[in-house]
């Protein structure tokens, strides 16, 4: 958007389009493509795939973009203990906008490139025309071609082949508030070459409980033959924000991408994750951890595209459900019609604490291959009574026995985040989401 974007954004408005601006750089025919798909209109809950998440609130609602300016200041305290490391690279983002003192951007191994998508945007090149190519159904999806047509900032990532990145590289991205309604959406592209490794770490944060934030983010990942690409994101959003992170990842032969999501924010949270696994032999994890309280609501939607023979693919998501909250997933596990061989699992286990709260699980086969091994399987319960007496008749506390079960219950998703700080951090906001699971600070 240029910068005399000022104009405020009803998502529902029929004429969505004529009221975004597209800034005149590289990526001005990329965002003329995106605005155009905003035709599709803002899903409602008759589209299947959003069948459980309504997005009634935003109606009638304007959206003002980022701001020109903003307060650098806000971005210290948002870092994750263990993620203060001044040796690490980052990517700082406040409201939508770089905030290059609190970034590092040099200093890194050769053969890793690390910009911010503005600067991308402005000079284009071989990198630019790689974005939107990651999953090409994305013309038609809302909040994927809002987020085309509005990005202001992100992530730009490049791995060289057979460069190893030791460090994990972090993104920022910070929500300060701010007054009225307001429209972010950061954009990362990751792109790692041949037998290329690299960790990403994506922290969102909002420090405004009150603030009516939409934030739409969405992170592309290309992974070339042999490369191997980890991704973490954690949601801390204000419980008042409206949150949609997507990842598309493309994965070529022998590639092996992961991702690893802790949520514990936000008002309503559509997490969408899509790998397609493009080339042979190739692998993918999906593994996250959602804990909601209050009356949040949390959907995971996860789509996995096996296209060739002999691909891999695991799916791990847990959900510990509090205060009448709801946690609702949907994966759909594909198999094309040459992709024999495929390998498939996917698991969706709900735990049920809050009287109130609901769980909705809908494990999805869509299989046109007869040579493949898929499973599927879903579960949803309340914490164990007779494993609760146990730990009882050996003298644990009836509140901390339900703790040390609930952290039982997390232990395996949180271990598979293999970022200490992350796993340290989910487990704190853990605790606090689940009142009888304080005090368990040395299971960190």
């Amino acid at each position: 958007m240029t910068t005399a974007a000022a104009t405020l954004l009803r998502l529902d408005s029929g004429d969505l389009a004529s009221s975004l601006p597209i800034a005149e750089d590289a990526l001005a025919d990329f965002r003329r493509a995106a605005v155009a798909a905003l035709a599709c209109g803002l899903p409602d809950r008759r589209v299947e795939d959003w069948k459980y998440t309504s997005l009634k609130h935003l109606a009638g609602r304007s959206f003002a973009p980022a701001p020109e300016t903003v307060d650098a200041s806000a971005a210290a305290s948002a870092i994750l203990p263990g993620l203060d490391d001044p040796s690490l690279p980052c990517v700082t983002i406040v409201d939508g906008r770089l905030v290059r003192e609190a970034s590092r951007l040099d200093g890194l191994p050769a053969g890793v490139c690390l910009r911010p998508m503005s600067e991308l945007a402005a000079e284009g090149g071989e990198l630019a025309a790689r974005i939107g190519t990651a999953n090409e159904r994305w013309q038609g999806v809302f909040f994927e071609a809002l987020n085309g047509a509005c990005f202001t900032e992100g992530l730009v990532l490049h791995v060289a082949a057979n460069t190893k990145v030791e460090t994990p590289i972090l993104m920022r991205v910070v929500d300060t508030g701010g007054d009225g309604p307001r429209l972010l959406c950061p954009r990362s592209l990751v792109v790692a070459e041949a037998s290329s490794e690299v960790t990403i770490v994506e922290d969102h944060v909002g420090l405004d409980d009150a603030a009516e934030t939409l934030l739409v983010s969405l992170v592309e990942v290309h992974a070339a033959k042999n490369a191997r690409v980890r991704h973490l994101r954690i949601g801390r959003e204000g419980r008042a924000t409206t949150a949609v992170p997507m990842i598309r990842a493309r994965l070529d032969r022998d590639a092996h991408f992961e991702s690893h999501v802790g949520l514990f924010g936000g008002r309503i949270v559509r997490n969408e994750i899509n790998p397609v696994l493009a080339g042979e032999n190739c692998e993918c994890v999906l593994n996250g951890l959602v804990v909601p309280a209050g009356d949040q609501h949390v959907d995971n939607h996860m789509r996995v595209e096996h296209r060739v023979p002999h691909c891999r693919s695991r799916q791990y998501y847990k959900a510990i459900l509090n205060d009448e909250s709801t946690g609702a997933f949907t994966g759909r596990i594909v198999v094309d019609d040459d992709a024999s061989g495929t390998d498939a699992v996917q698991s969706s286990e709900s735990l049920v604490l809050g009287t109130r709260a609901r769980a909705i699980t809908r494990p999805q086969l869509e299989i046109y291959d007869y040579d493949v091994k898929c499973t599927h399987g879903a579960t949803v319960g309340q914490l164990d009574r007779d494993a609760t007496f146990y730990l009882e008749a050996r003298g644990v506390p009836r509140e901390q026995a339900r703790g040390l079960l609930v952290f039982a219950f997390a232990s395996d998703v949180l271990e598979r985040f293999g970022v200490d700080a992350i796993e340290r951090a989910s487990a704190a906001r853990l605790r606090e989401r689940i009142p009888f699971a304080r005090g368990l600070e040395e299971l960190d």
